[in-house]
């Protein structure tokens, strides 16, 4: 073999390996951008989940908050037993109407999120708590008062049943996330 041959099949030999390698480089650069878009998908997606979990959790706590309030309006603040009656007695009800707004609030985060029919619960709830809150104070004394318990125990009952429902359906979200 002559030296011009040699050369041609040596420098074909040189550009075929330049090219295995550039071609390596690209398909090495494209996976690990598929991998990087996939592991930011997955992110997301639970950063979404937990989100929707926590504001679950923060709609349960903001409805606990206004059944509280009102069983104490309800047994102090309207018989005039409220511990700073000499202050201002109208505590109670300001203190029930801000949990009511605050309810009301991650209502309509449910709404922005995606689950209408929950915040749809939440918001009967409040219409409860407020159909309750106008008969006080009631003839009916700690029996009216216990009946308007136990509506808004169910009214919250419905609620949490409402949100356990969708648990499922954004835990199943995150088995349709892209795997690692």
């Amino acid at each position: 073999m002559t030296q011009p041959a040699a050369t041609i099949i040596a420098s074909c030999i040189a550009l075929s390996a330049a090219l295995l390698a550039f071609i390596g480089v690209i398909v090495n650069n494209w996976n690990q951008n598929r991998m990087e878009r996939d592991r930011a998908k997955r992110e997301t997606a639970e950063r979404r989940r937990l989100e929707r979990i926590e504001l679950f959790v923060e709609v349960l706590a903001d409805i606990d908050q206004v059944q509280t309030i009102f069983v104490y309006s309800a047994n102090f603040g309207k018989r005039g037993n409220w511990p700073m009656k000499e202050y201002d007695d109208t505590v109670p009800t300001k203190l029930l109407i801000e949990a009511v707004r605050k309810a009301l609030t991650t209502s309509f985060k449910l709404q922005l999120l995606g689950f209408p029919e929950r915040s749809a619960d939440v918001a009967a709830f409040t219409k409860v708590v407020h159909d309750e809150f106008r008969t006080l104070p009631s003839e009916k004394g700690v029996e009216g008062t216990a009946d308007a318990v136990t509506r808004m125990n169910n009214a919250r009952d419905q609620v949490a049943d409402g949100l356990r429902s969708e648990i499922p359906s954004v835990e199943r979200e995150r088995e349709h996330e892209p795997s690692a």
